[in-house]
């Protein structure tokens, strides 16, 4: 009858120790993912910003484009984003470093500012010129059939300014 208790006693025993050690594992597991991720971001910068015009007023939809401040990732930018009605925008999960930003809208000049990112929230402004307008006026004459002249007739480049 001893050894019946014995051998009762080794599974109940065994089932123990293999439940504590099943909780630790679980645990651990657990602990790590609420760990690493808080870790990792931890290790990530933001870039926020805002883009106004001359006069500070938000500019809606402006193109917000992030560039590796660097001559190994020429060209493609590592991240784009369109500005929100309030003109802003942000850049999530970026490594510590050196970034170009380059920001461009309709009717405004490109910009681009140099920012160094740690692991902190970094907010910018930018603010964007008007771009300069283009305007022309090209005349040109044309001569009726029943006239005849010696001379061809004249034809002038007018500017917008003298028209008015």
């Amino acid at each position: 009858m001893t050894e019946r208790r014995k051998l009762s006693l080794w599974p109940n025993l065994f089932s123990q120790v293999h439940a504590v050690r099943l909780a630790r594992v679980v645990c651990g597991v657990v602990l790590s993912c609420l760990v690493l991720p808080a870790a990792a971001q931890a290790q990530a910068g933001v870039l926020r910003g805002q883009v106004v015009d001359p006069q500070g007023l938000a500019i809606a939809d402006a193109n917000a484009r992030l560039y590796a401040d660097s001559a190994s990732q020429v060209g493609r930018p590592l991240q784009r984003t369109l500005t929100d009605m309030q003109g802003q925008f942000d850049f999530q999960e970026l490594a510590p470093g050196r970034y170009r930003l380059e920001v461009f809208a309709a009717g405004f000049q490109r910009q681009e500012q140099l920012v160094e990112l740690g692991k902190e929230t970094r907010q910018v402004e930018i603010r964007l010129l008007l771009a300069g307008v283009h305007q022309g006026v090209v005349v040109t004459a044309t001569r009726q059939e029943g006239e005849t002249f010696d001379t061809p007739l004249p034809a002038a480049l007018v500017p917008v300014q003298s028209l008015d």
